[in-house]
């Protein structure tokens, strides 16, 4: 038994943050294709002007950036070049800065001084560069002047802070916003590269039904028992006690993971910043897309709801930025805001709580969802996947990647054990009688352990990249993100019995009531 919680080590720091300015517009407008050819084009002109800056790229969420520099004179530098070049996309984005003592916690970094600069990225506007007085007062002499924008209150940093625009860099006036009827002809010219005809190759499978691979639908036969492979871009349904998809139902975007409960499946979108509610009986069965402002990272569901974690991002009307945990109401569609995260993609709901995962800062927040308030527990190093058994009391796990551990956290008293599992923890799962199964993308196994931590099997000779995971009656699923199917193993012998072919990435797996298991199948 081992336990990591450790402190990281801090050092000084200029913090950048940047997004695009109506991403989500913008992502409607284009269309999946046009929007990841753009979004790869601004990645790459970002890129560019970290490299020439000295910049180190933190983490990247769908249409932002996190990045630190170790003087401010060139992190304000490079957010105002990076603003220039992507006007040639027809694109404006908004950037903020902020000067303070960072914490390296494995390969990521956290700390107030992020949290800080996270926030003044919502009072940024359309092309422009914010920084704190801390950063002005730092790049005295530097020929960078600024325009005072009076004094704000930073959702969740404490006190008031002075903000400035940045106005000119050596001399230069910096432009303002593009002009919608310039910008919209430059987004014009936005064009992906054509897509490769493949070869089509007739595959035995089943009784022998070919796979037609590019087929340009969302069924696709493969068995004579009718059985479908689906599409990219759909959340295809595996039916209780059957091992085969019967339907695929088509979601527009390329979805990113899923939950069910409440009656509803849930699915994000992070390419688009989109939740969807999914009425698995209706007629047309998305009953309600929904923007949740920042990229979605990860949905679960329970008290009530599907609560979403995002990226750095603003939900419009709330006025949040940085990471967020967002209510999706079923009684009325509407996304809210709940509480800012300073870190945390992974997320579980059980016993009254809502569990998530900070990977930025090595702990589990614990947060109570009628009042917001939040506790903080340490665990393993970077935290990426965490699951509850359902129950009262239950014990909360979670698979930490960097020292390759599971936490299991006593609801009642926060104490935490951490065992040594090996490998890469990307995915786990709980099942009905407390048992853990994680999986390592790296090393293509699953861990099984007893309720009391132990070792009980590894398991090969499941597909390659396992990460989403979840378990039903009829056994544990899993996904493989680079082999582009799903194996089902049987929990008696802890071998791989039945694989279903996707025609796309398996993003993520969850379980109904019904023990009906759903797949969100992402691009190819």
């Amino acid at each position: 038994m081992r336990r990591s919680s450790d402190p990281g080590k801090r050092f000084l720091a200029t913090v950048l943050f940047t997004d695009i300015v109506g991403s989500t517009d913008l992502a409607a407008e284009l269309g999946d294709r046009r929007w990841r050819e753009l979004i790869a084009r601004h990645h790459a002109l970002i890129r560019r002007e970290l490299k020439r800056f000295g910049g180190r790229e933190i983490d990247t969420a769908g249409d932002g950036f996190f990045a630190t520099f170790p003087a401010p004179a060139e992190g304000i530098r490079c957010a105002c070049e990076a603003s220039d070049a992507v006007h040639r996309l027809g694109i404006d984005i908004r950037a903020s800065l902020h000067v303070g003592e960072c914490e390296q916690m494995g390969k990521k970094v956290g700390g107030i001084a992020v949290h800080t600069a996270a926030r003044v990225l919502s009072a940024t506007g359309a092309g422009e560069v914010f920084v704190t007085a801390t950063s002005k007062d730092l790049v005295g002499g530097s020929d960078i002047s600024f325009e005072d924008r009076g004094v704000h209150q930073l959702k969740g940093v404490p006190g008031e802070w002075r903000l400035f625009a940045v106005d000119q860099v050596d001399g230069r006036v910096r432009p303002g916003p593009l002009e919608k009827e310039a910008a919209a002809q430059l987004r014009a010219s936005i064009v992906p590269p054509p897509m490769l005809k493949r070869r089509r190759f007739p595959i035995a499978v089943g009784a022998g039904v070919l796979i037609v691979a590019g087929a340009v639908s969302t069924f696709l036969l493969t068995r004579s028992g009718g059985s479908v492979v689906p599409a990219i871009r759909t959340v295809a349904e595996i039916p209780a006690g059957r091992n085969s998809f019967s339907r695929a139902i088509d979601l527009a975007s390329a979805p990113t993971g899923v939950a069910a409960g409440e009656g509803s499946v849930w699915v994000i979108n992070q390419s688009s910043g989109t939740a969807q509610r999914i009425d698995p009986d209706a007629a047309d069965p998305i009953a309600a897309t929904e923007s949740t402002g920042g990229p979605p990272t990860g949905i679960a569901v329970g008290e009530g709801a599907a609560w979403i974690t995002t990226g750095f991002g603003t939900v419009p009307g709330t006025g949040g930025a940085g990471g967020e945990l967002y209510k999706f109401d079923p009684r009325t569609d509407h996304v809210t805001s709940a509480v800012p995260l300073p870190g945390g993609k992974a997320l579980a709901v059980g016993d009254g709580f809502v569990w998530v995962a900070d990977d930025v800062n090595d702990r589990v927040l614990r947060i109570d969802p009628k009042t917001g308030h939040s506790g903080l527990i340490p665990v393993g190093s970077q935290p990426v996947a965490i699951a509850i058994e359902p129950g009262e009391n239950s014990p909360v796990w979670v698979a930490n990647a960097v020292d390759a551990t599971v936490s299991r956290i006593d609801p009642r008293t926060e104490r935490v054990a951490s065992f040594d599992v090996g490998g890469h923890p990307s995915g786990i799962a709980v099942d009905s009688r407390g048992g853990v199964w994680v999986t390592s993308s790296i090393d293509n196994t699953i861990t099984r352990l007893d309720a009391t931590g132990h070792t009980v099997a590894t398991i090969g000779g499941i597909p390659k990249g396992p990460t989403p995971i979840a378990v039903s009656n009829e056994g544990v699923w899993v996904g493989g993100s680079l082999s582009h199917s799903i194996a089902r193993i049987d929990p008696r012998t802890n071998k791989v019995v039945e694989v279903l072919t996707v025609s796309g990435t398996p993003t993520g797996i969850a379980v109904d009531s019904q023990d009906d298991v759903w797949v969100t199948v992402g691009a190819a």
